[in-house]
C-alpha cells in the first residue's frame, strides 16, 4: 500500500490535474467488498493419486518398490450453481479419487475469525483439457455461489487482479497484483497463450481464479516460473475467454474438438529464409501436410507459405493455429500462399483433429507389474485395448505412461500421461522385459534419456534415475 501511495503522490507531482482525488480507504473498501462476493465461490481441490514409491538404498536388499498413495491439491471455481467447477488440468492429472472442499460459511459479526471448514463433497471430473490446462468438474450439489466470466481480451498491463486460492493448504488465501502481459507463450510457436501476472501465487494456488476489481473471473492460475519453488512474480493464468469455450465444449461434446486443415506449420526464422531462399522471414512455413487431410485435397504442400488467412496477415505460425483454431468444424476458410514466390488462393474446409485421451487406461494398470521405479511411472505394455486409446503408433510396440510423479530438474524432464516409451537411451523396448534389461545395462547412470511418441511425433526426454543419488 506504500508503493499504491508513493505512485499516487509522484503522479500528482507531475501532473497536478490530471489526477483524481483518491481514498485510500475507499480503495481498500472495495477491494475487501470484491473478496467477500467472490470466496464463497472458491474451493479447494483435494486429489488422491498412485504414486511410483522410489526403493530405500539404505535398507537391507532395498525396501520393496510398491505404489503409494499421494496426497496432493489446488483451488477451483464454481462457475454454475448447479455443481459445476473449474480447475487446472495438472491438478487433477491420474486421480483416483477427488474432492472439493467449499468455502467457509459467512462470519457472524459477533463470531470468531477463525472461520471452520466448509463441506466436503466428493467431485467428478467431467473433462480435462490438456492443451489449455483447463478441468471441468461436477459436485452433487445446488444453488452454489458463482463468479461470472470476464472479456480476457480486454485485459491489459497494470490492472489490479486479485488470485484467491489455497497456497500451500492455507484455504481462502487472497493475493494482489497486477496484470504484468498478456499474450505470453511457453515456446515461440505455441498456440496457447497466457496471462502473466505478478500476483503471488504458489503451489496449491493452482486451479484457482484470477479476479479483476469487478469481481469476474479473468483467468485459472495454471503455473510459475521460480527457482526456488515459491512465488518469483511471474505467474500465468489461462485466460477466461480461452478456459469459457473449453468449459462450454466439454459440457456439450465431453470433450474439446478442435479444428485443423492437416498441416504443420513453423515460424520462419531468418536462418530458414537464408536455407530456403525466401525472400524475407514473414510468414508461416508449411513444413509437413499429412495425407488424406484437407489441406492436401486442396493442394498445400510442404514448403508453401501462408501469408494471409482470411484476410489477415500471417507473421508467424502461431497467428496461423489461433486463426484455424476459431474457426468452427467444418467450415471454410481462405488462405493465401506463396509457392517459388509467386502468390495463389486456396480455400480449405477445417476438420476435426483426431485426439485420444489416456485417461481410461488408469482401470487396466496392475501396480505390481506396472510400476517402474527407476522411471517413477506406471508404464503399460501396448496391446490392441491400450493402442485403441491412443494415436497411430510409430512404432512397433512400446509403453504407454499411466502415472508419472513430477520431474526433479527442468520441466522438459516429464514424462506425460499418455507418452509411448519406445526406446531407453538407444536400445528399443516394447515389454516390460526388455525395459528391465535396458535399465540393468545403464545401473551406473543417474540420468537417463528416453524416446518417446507424444502425440504423432518423437522427442527425447531426459529422466532422472528414482533413488539416484542427486548430482
Amino acid at each position: 500500500m506504500r508503493v499504491l501511495v508513493f505512485a499516487i503522490g509522484l503522479l500528482a507531482l507531475v501532473f497536478p490535474e490530471e489526477v483524481p482525488a483518491i481514498e485510500l480507504s475507499d480503495f481498500s473498501d472495495s477491494l475487501a467488498e470484491v473478496v467477500e462476493r467472490v470466496r464463497p465461490a472458491v474451493v479447494e481441490v483435494q486429489v488422491r493419486s498412485l504414486a511410483a514409491a522410489v526403493p530405500d538404498a539404505a535398507a537391507p536388499g532395498g525396501a520393496p518398490a510398491v505404489p503409494t498413495v499421494q496426497q496432493s491439491g489446488g483451488s477451483g471455481v464454481v462457475v454454475d450453481a448447479d455443481g459445476w467447477i473449474l480447475t487446472g488440468a495438472h491438478v487433477v492429472e491420474g486421480a483416483t479419487r477427488v474432492e472439493v472442499v467449499l468455502a467457509s460459511p459467512p462470519r457472524k459479526k459477533s463470531g470468531s475469525v477463525v472461520r471452520r471448514r466448509g463441506a466436503r463433497l466428493a467431485a467428478r471430473v467431467v473433462g480435462v483439457d490438456r492443451e489449455t490446462d483447463i478441468a471441468v468438474l461436477h459436485v452433487e450439489a445446488s444453488n452454489l455461489p458463482t463468479v461470472p466470466f470476464a472479456d480476457s481480451q480486454l485485459a491489459r498491463p497494470g490492472q489490479i487482479v486479485l488470485a484467491v486460492g489455497s497456497p500451500h493448504g492455507l484455504y481462502e488465501s487472497v493475493t494482489m497484483g497486477i496484470v504484468s502481459a498478456v499474450g505470453r507463450q511457453r515456446t515461440p510457436d505455441d498456440p496457447m497463450v497466457f496471462l502473466q501476472t505478478d500476483t503471488p501465487i504458489n503451489p496449491g494456488n493452482s486451479g484457482g481464479p484470477l479476479i479483476d476489481t469487478k469481481g469476474r473471473l479473468l483467468g485459472i492460475s495454471s503455473f510459475i516460473l521460480t527457482q526456488s519453488g515459491g512465488n518469483q512474480g511471474l505467474g500465468f493464468v489461462v485466460p477466461s475467454n480461452i478456459a469459457r469455450v473449453v468449459y462450454e465444449q466439454i459440457l456439450e461434446h465431453g470433450r474439446v474438438r478442435r479444428g485443423t486443415i492437416g498441416v504443420v506449420v513453423q515460424t520462419i526464422t531468418p536462418e530458414i529464409a537464408r536455407g530456403l531462399g525466401l525472400e524475407e522471414a514473414h510468414g508461416a512455413l508449411v513444413a509437413d501436410v499429412l495425407p488424406g487431410s484437407p489441406a492436401e485435397k486442396t493442394g498445400l504442400a510442404a514448403g508453401d507459405v501462408v501469408v494471409e488467412l482470411d484476410g489477415h496477415e500471417i507473421e508467424n505460425a502461431r497467428q496461423f493455429e489461433v486463426g484455424i483454431y476459431r474457426h468452427p468444424i467444418g467450415e471454410a476458410l481462405d488462405l493465401n500462399i506463396l509457392r517459388d514466390g509467386q502468390g495463389s488462393k486456396k480455400q480449405v474446409t477445417v476438420a476435426e483433429r483426431e485426439e485420444s485421451e489416456p485417461t481410461d487406461l488408469l482401470r487396466l494398470v496392475n501396480p505390481g507389474r506396472d510400476l517402474v521405479p527407476e522411471l517413477g511411472a506406471m508404464l503399460l505394455e501396448t496391446n490392441a485395448e491400450v493402442e485403441a486409446a491412443l494415436p497411430p503408433l510409430r512404432a512397433a510396440g512400446g509403453l504407454v505412461v499411466v502415472t508419472a510423479d513430477a520431474p526433479r530438474g527442468p520441466v522438459d524432464s516429464a514424462l506425460l500421461p499418455g507418452d509411448i516409451v519406445v526406446a531407453l537411451g538407444r536400445t528399443p523396448v516394447t515389454t516390460h522385459a526388455s525395459l528391465r534389461v535396458a535399465l540393468t545395462r545403464l545401473e551406473q547412470e543417474s540420468s537417463l534419456v528416453l524416446r518417446v511418441q507424444r502425440g504423432p511425433q518423437f522427442l527425447y526426454v531426459p529422466r532422472e534415475r528414482r533413488g539416484a543419488p542427486a548430482s
